[in-house]
């Protein structure tokens, strides 16, 4: 397990060049702490930065995304990991993993998909070829003069998979897929009458919405992650017509 990396406020400190940044230590403030940090950058024992910023998808799209680079600021990084995170989620349940990948000389660049997390967008609306528009986004980012790793969650397994089937050409030096949902769970899967109903749904009305079924406390046993998956405002556990259908 990977240990949560946070100090109180009233510790805080400014580096040289006045930006502020945390030590190293156990506790459960990351998530919170990462979940109002929206635009800037953040130093983690003053070498270790978390910085932020919206991109512009693509033309005609105009939706801004937000991305996010964690790195060493001082060593060259030995390869860069870009992770895609699941349905209902953002790229604050990355940040953990990413500063542990940082301390051991990887750089990680994330993405929220349009419509979740911090990037704007329709909650719910996108099918998976939209999304897939956003892993080319990230991807334009990637330092190419070093090896990329694709990492992908849940749902992001399933979109990025799809990506790189279209794309089979990438230079992608390997993937990593965590719990990969690469078809409808047992407990929602659909017989062809309702299949056929779902597309109908999702053509005629898309802004219609429906839970996924998911049970919180099968995501995760950790009590600090359960409780900011039930309580982050950028977690939305719900999935629109459109995009069910897709799936």
């Amino acid at each position: 397990t990977f240990n949560n990396f946070i100090q109180s406020e009233e510790e805080e400190e400014l580096n040289d060049e006045g930006n502020k940044f945390y030590k190293f230590e156990e506790g459960d403030k990351l998530l919170s702490v990462i979940s109002e940090f929206n635009t800037g950058e953040i130093f983690f024992d003053d070498v270790i930065y978390v910085r932020r910023e919206f991109i512009s998808s693509e033309e005609g799209d105009h939706i801004r995304l937000l991305h996010t680079e964690v790195c060493h600021k001082e060593n060259k990084p030995k390869a860069t990991i870009a992770m895609f995170h699941g349905l209902g989620q953002g790229s604050d349940c990355f940040i953990e993993t990413a500063l542990q990948y940082a301390k051991n000389g990887y750089k990680v660049e994330t993405i929220d998909f349009r419509g979740y997390g911090g990037s704007g967008g329709i909650r719910g609306e996108y099918t998976i070829i939209d999304l897939q528009k956003d892993i080319k986004i990230l991807l334009k980012e990637v330092d190419t003069d070093i090896p990329c790793f694709v990492y992908a969650h849940s749902m992001g397994c399933m979109i990025l998979l799809s990506f790189l089937m279209n794309n089979p050409g990438l230079n992608i030096s390997g993937v990593i897929l965590q719990a990969p949902l690469t078809s409808p769970p047992e407990n929602v899967k659909l017989d062809i009458g309702r299949r056929i109903a779902a597309q109908l749904i999702g053509q005629n009305l898309p802004e219609m919405i429906f839970s996924p079924r998911i049970n919180p406390s099968a995501i995760t046993s950790k009590a600090s992650l359960l409780k900011w998956y039930l309580t982050s405002r950028k977690v939305v556990p719900i999935i629109g017509a459109r995009q069910m259908a897709a799936l």
